[in-house]
């Protein structure tokens, strides 16, 4: 019976390079793909999640756009980002996220706002003076993540006080003095979330597109240390 031949040592080595090769390769695959398939770029127009989003951002002549600016313009320079679309990414959307979405009855424009009520619950904002702003779900004060003079604009709106239906979530700009969201155009429903953030990855300054919309090109962002939003 013939004895198996022993393998050297240099082709062990080769096969375990070719494995560890082939595995990085198909990685890099699939983060390429997923990567081309799911995960967008976005540019903040405007100052509704200022300060979170948007804090340094100046207008053509190079001054801060500060609190009370309105839309981004020509000339800006605003913060970019990436959010996921993947159907996995939002159904893992939670309170206090950042999505881009779509709002009842306005086209394909979306908008970059925070989750403050998921499916069902009591959303509550108060309005009188000295609470103005501070938030109740079902019953209960719910401490939010911003600034809180920021949060205690004196408005009422139509929808401060909602109970959502199992398919609505409830968002909001984090400046709430100068933000258009679900306080006065209502929730918006889950097929209208577009991807949840997921970092911030630089600045870039606007442009008009051949067709005359408003564009920043990726390959002239700015890139900086990322901001991981989840």
């Amino acid at each position: 019976m013939k004895e198996k031949k022993q393998r050297s040592k240099i082709s062990i080595i080769s096969d375990i390079i070719l494995l560890i090769f082939s595995v990085c390769l198909v990685f890099v695959t699939c983060v390429v793909f997923y990567q081309k398939v799911y995960l967008k770029t976005f540019f903040v127009n405007g100052q509704s999640m200022w300060p979170t989003l948007n804090e340094f951002a100046t207008d053509a002549n190079g001054n801060i756009a500060g609190q009370h600016a309105g839309n981004s313009s020509v000339g800006y320079t605003v913060e970019c980002g990436v959010y996921d679309t993947h159907k996995s990414s939002l159904k893992k959307i939670k309170r206090f996220d950042i999505v881009s979405t779509h709002y009842p009855n306005k086209g394909d424009e979306e908008y970059i706002k925070r989750v403050i009520g998921l499916p069902g619950e009591h959303i509550k904002f108060l309005t009188d003076k000295e609470h103005s702003g501070d938030l109740y779900i079902n019953g209960e004060y719910v401490e939010q993540p911003i600034k809180t003079e920021i949060l205690r604009n004196g408005k009422f709106y139509q929808y401060n006080d909602i109970v959502l239906k199992d398919n609505e979530y409830f968002v909001c700009g984090d400046n709430r003095g100068n933000s258009t969201d679900s306080r006065n155009v209502g929730p918006v429903t889950k097929d209208m979330l577009v991807g949840r953030v997921i970092a911030i990855i630089g600045t870039g300054v606007i442009t008009t597109d051949k067709d005359g919309s408003q564009v920043v090109k990726s390959s002239k962002i700015k890139y900086q240390k990322v901001r991981f939003m989840i």
